[in-house]
């Protein structure tokens, strides 16, 4: 038999529903790319939204879209490992360096070519000094080398027991063509480290600096620049590292009168501040060590803090007292950090130059805070060998009144010798001879 109509019938059925599956194939990949786009266009919107700039900064807003997505995945990531582990300030500190080397790294090859130390002798140059606040209350670790080996691996104890601990990394390599042990070649910060740096670093690695961070560990973006102030100084960038980064310059006592009193004659120091705890005592004496003036500032009376006030506008050459009162007023109702701020501002615009107006405002701030802590642990201690600044002003008013007191005495009797003497001793100065006193003094 030939091909029938009935087969050809049959062809054609065979077709239209290959066309009518083919058709709705078509359909679905239609409307799969139509959600495709919408869901796009949603994450576009997302991604380039206020809440995203405020969660992973500007600069990864604007990123193409499928790099904001990894940015986003890869910086969620780190920063939840990161804030898992607990805060160490010797850990941050060391992060914190290599967030400022170039390629975030100590890297041996390139210091030996630049005629600079090489490894641990390396990192332990680009270090802030151990006399720099940012290592803490436990200072500066005697052997780096322990430290770092405990920022990679694992939590060896406490809730996050076996939480990966990959602040950084170090670089091993085998010398080329043999066999035999590895060798280190430099010490990278990894991203859970920079992660870590950001959180607890205090605003020196921002998010954009992150952003950078990834595009250099993902993208192959080389970061040539230094910002490590220990390296610049080393290749001739950057000024000396100061070794006594706490040594304050500006004027003492001498130059404000709210400083001398509660140095000197403030003898309600110890009755005004008797309810201040040890634990207040102590926060407010961290707070000095690391002028930190709006902590200190807390730290004192309404009265002290309003002498303060007055005393840095006089030196801002704003001596009428109407004006004085209104930024007294705004004053008041800020917070110290923005009280410091505004009278460092108003110090600074009629003082233009060094020490700045920051530094002359905290530090004032900081002395006046320390004054009442000595004052107050004198008397509290009652520590009678060493006499207090009252004491000693005490003692000066009373020795130089006494002083005046005896000269003016002086001069009296002087003066009545002068008047005394020509009527007892008479023209030719007579000295009465012995038996003739004595004989005075048997009549009296």
């Amino acid at each position: 038999m030939g091909y029938t109509e009935s087969d050809a019938a049959a062809d054609m059925a065979d077709i239209e529903a290959e066309e009518a599956r083919q058709a709705e194939r078509d359909e679905k990949i239609a409307q799969s790319e139509r959600t495709i786009a919408k869901l796009r266009a949603e994450l576009e919107s997302k991604t380039s939204s206020k809440a995203f700039k405020e969660a992973f900064g500007s600069a990864a807003s604007r990123l193409q879209l499928e790099d904001r997505l990894d940015y986003a995945t890869w910086a969620d990531e780190n920063l939840q490992a990161a804030a898992k582990l607990n805060k160490s300030a010797s850990r941050v500190t060391i992060c914190l360096a290599l967030a400022g080397m170039p390629n975030y790294e100590v890297n041996d090859e390139r210091d030996a070519g630049l005629d600079l130390p090489v490894g641990m002798e390396m990192l332990d140059a680009i270090m802030p000094p151990a006399t720099d606040d940012t290592w803490g209350p436990y200072g500066r670790p005697q052997k780096l080398f322990h430290q770092i080996t405990r920022m990679q691996g694992k939590v060896t104890s406490g809730k996050n027991k076996g939480a990966p601990v990959n602040l950084i990394k170090i670089l091993w390599t085998r010398p080329v063509g043999k066999m035999g042990a590895r060798y280190s070649e430099g010490i990278k910060l990894d991203a859970m480290g920079i992660c870590y740096a950001h959180i607890h670093g205090k605003g020196k690695v921002t998010k954009d600096d992150l952003l950078d961070y990834w595009s250099h560990t993902v993208h192959g973006r080389e970061m040539p620049g230094a910002t490590n102030p220990a390296y610049r100084a080393m290749i001739g960038e950057g000024p000396l590292v100061d070794e006594s980064p706490n040594q304050w310059q500006t004027p003492g006592a001498y130059a404000w009168g709210s400083l001398d009193s509660l140095q000197r004659n403030d003898t309600t120091i110890p009755e005004r501040y008797k309810a201040e705890s040890a634990v207040k005592l102590s926060k407010a004496l961290v707070a000095v060590h690391g002028k930190d003036g709006a902590e200190a500032l807390r730290f004192l009376t309404k009265d002290d803090q309003e002498a303060v006030f007055r005393d840095v506008l006089l030196h801002a050459k704003i001596g009428n007292k109407g004006i004085q009162a209104d930024i007294i007023e705004g004053l008041d109702k800020a917070t110290y950090i923005n009280k410091v701020a505004k009278l460092a501002k108003l110090y600074e615009d009629e003082h233009q130059g060094s020490p700045t107006g920051e530094d002359v405002v905290n530090e004032l701030i900081c002395r006046c805070a320390l004054a009442v802590i000595v004052r107050v642990m004198t008397h509290r201690t009652g520590d009678i060998t060493a006499m207090d600044a009252t004491q000693v002003q005490e003692a000066f008013i009373n020795y130089r009144q006494t002083a005046e007191h005896v000269k003016e005495l002086t001069y009296q009797v002087e003066r009545l010798r002068e008047a005394v003497e020509p009527h007892v001793l008479g023209p030719d100065d007579y000295e009465p001879d012995e038996d003739s006193v004595g004989e005075r003094a048997r009549t009296r």
